[in-house]
């Protein structure tokens, strides 16, 4: 009964390990449909197939332009840890506006969407 129960005991231990590493896997952080993770330039790469264009890189981060959020040219910033080339920061600079209303509008169509 003891080997039973230790034999059981062990399976469900492995097949939750299993289920665990799928999950996680898919939990993964994304911008754009690319996964934040691997190296700069690994992802600038993968931006780039995803129609992206690199302005520069420089001292661990990267400026790409490209639409984003139906907005046409914004800037995306990619940024790695100081002591690994690892990426950890994306950062998303909008088109200009040049009025008070349409940047208040800009702001109130992305937080519905996100409310």
């Amino acid at each position: 009964m003891k080997t039973i129960l230790i034999s059981l005991f062990s399976m469900i231990v492995f097949i939750t390990s299993f289920v665990q590493n799928s999950t996680d896997s898919e939990k993964h952080l994304k911008f754009k449909g690319v996964p934040i993770d691997g190296t700069l330039n690994d992802y600038v790469y993968k931006m780039k197939k995803s129609g992206f264009t690199l302005i520069g890189t420089e001292d661990g981060v990267a400026m790409l332009k490209g639409d984003f959020a139906a907005y046409k040219d914004c800037i995306i910033g990619v940024a790695t840890l100081k002591q690994k080339d690892l990426v950890s920061k994306i950062t998303v600079i909008f088109p200009e506006r040049e009025t008070w209303s349409s940047l208040s509008s800009n702001y109130y169509n992305h937080k519905r969407t996100i409310d």
